[in-house]
């Protein structure tokens, strides 16, 4: 389902979002081409101030980049991306975030103020 690329548990623990600087797909399997559905999503203009709690529509424009064998997406992983539904096969990727500050996952926020 769409969603924003975030250190999890600051968010969780804080409801404060930290995002990787750049999100990375990457299709290194030649199987993706008997893959049916499975294609990335991006909204470029949609940030974490859209509240995905909330149940509204999502925006209808959104970007969508067909899985093709050796491509590779570089994408604002701050910015809401998801993929559709695979309807056949089995969609192989590498998904990698590149952060500039290194995130707080497994810190026991509960020791800090």
């Amino acid at each position: 389902s769409p969603h924003f690329d975030k250190d999890e548990c600051l968010y969780r623990y804080k409801d404060i979002y930290h995002h990787p600087k750049i999100g990375i797909v990457y299709y290194g399997s030649k199987d993706i081409e008997r893959v049916v559905g499975g294609e990335f999503c991006f909204w470029p203009e949609v940030d974490t101030s859209f509240d995905l709690r909330e149940e509204v529509a999502l925006p209808s424009n959104y970007k969508v980049v067909s899985p093709v064998f050796n491509r590779l997406i570089l994408f604002d992983a701050s910015k809401l991306h998801g993929v559709k539904e695979v309807e056949f096969g089995t969609r192989k990727v590498i998904a990698v975030n590149l952060w500039e500050e290194k995130p707080f996952n497994d810190y026991d926020y509960f020791d800090e103020d």
